[in-house]
């Protein structure tokens, strides 16, 4: 019994503190400054999905095929978050923005802002290639990233709210941001993705596919996933993003092996114990989990990894629990 009321106990805690911190690094946190110079917005419509001009808010070269969807909600709180939700392969972020109805209800009740980016013209996101695996490459992450600038400007964003979700490509793309911008993004949660870096494995560009990863044919060691990671953006020395995984146990499109490898990346990045701090079983309306957490030197839940038992590939997204680990569930 005694052993109950401490996980009990731990669990309350740990849930507490996300949601009155947020995801910010605790004592880590730093001033985050956003160069604006250059950026006017764009005069768009409120409370529906609308493209943003490529004129507004790309700032140096980047894919052709990306293109930035936004969703502005009627009333904005002061210095809005901003959520990042990417598409996965063969979608577009008119699909996306159907699965993120939760998402957008609480963007219109918080008063948060939502990019979509969009690439209907390839199959997947490229986070294969070294200009997407590169800080400031030339690629598809910094084509997010430059979406992510400009809303922080146009809107007076917070620096500090800033947060990035996807399911399979888009999941990849999430990780791949969270490595390649940790300076940008606070946080991330991923739904059957892979490692940064892992799709650079057998990558081809004229599908976007990375056949060695997707089938859980590549492992490294913790410090190897880690290095992988830190040099994406080598000058990087700041806090590093929180992050939240999900993967279905039977998925037969991205290998559920990717989890584990996952996971040791980035328990080696946040300087997490190879071990979690607790870990507890649940059912939800779209799986039953078993869930890890890890507990940082912050003394916030700093990686979540969500174990779904015999869950497919394409599973719902949690969504009333990506809004709680990003703090965006009751905002102020």
């Amino acid at each position: 019994m005694k052993k109950k009321a401490i996980f009990w106990v731990s669990i309350f805690l740990t849930v507490l503190s996300v949601i009155n911190t947020g995801c910010h690094n605790g004592s880590l946190e730093q001033e985050v400054k956003i160069d604006c110079t250059g950026i006017q917005a764009a005069s768009i419509p409120t409370g529906s999905l609308q493209k943003v001009e490529r004129e507004y808010w790309v700032t140096s070269s980047v894919p052709e095929y990306i293109n930035m969807y936004i969703y502005v909600p009627a009333e904005l709180s002061k210095k809005p978050p901003i959520v990042v939700s990417c598409h996965s392969c063969g979608n577009s972020a008119n699909g996306q923005i159907g699965n993120n109805k939760k998402i957008l209800e609480a963007a219109n009740k918080e008063g948060f802002i939502v990019i979509f980016p969009d690439n209907r013209e390839r199959n997947c996101w490229d986070v294969g290639t070294q200009k997407a695996l590169t800080h400031d490459g030339g690629g598809d992450t910094q084509a997010v990233a430059m979406m992510t600038r400009y809303a922080l400007c146009a809107y007076s964003g917070d620096p500090q709210r800033v947060f990035v979700m996807g399911g399979s490509s888009g999941a990849m793309m999430t990780q791949a941001l969270l490595a390649v911008y940790p300076d940008i993004f606070k946080a991330g949660s991923a739904r059957a993705g892979v490692p940064a870096g892992c799709w650079a494995e057998g990558y081809s560009d004229r599908n976007q596919w990375g056949g060695l990863c997707s089938g859980g044919n590549v492992h490294k060691t913790a410090d190897e996933w880690g290095n992988i990671a830190r040099n994406m953006y080598p000058d990087y020395n700041g806090p590093r993003p929180k992050v939240q995984l999900f993967h279905g146990t039977a998925d037969r499109t991205i290998s559920y092996n990717n989890m584990a490898e996952a996971i040791k990346q980035w328990t080696n990045v946040l300087g997490l114990d190879a071990e979690p701090t607790f870990s507890d079983t649940i059912q939800t309306n779209i799986s039953s989990y078993n869930r890890d957490f890890w507990i940082g030197d912050s003394g916030e839940v700093e990686l979540e990894a969500w174990h779904g038992i015999n869950g497919p590939h394409s599973m719902g997204y949690e969504e009333e629990e990506i809004l709680r680990f990003f703090g965006l569930s009751d905002s102020e």
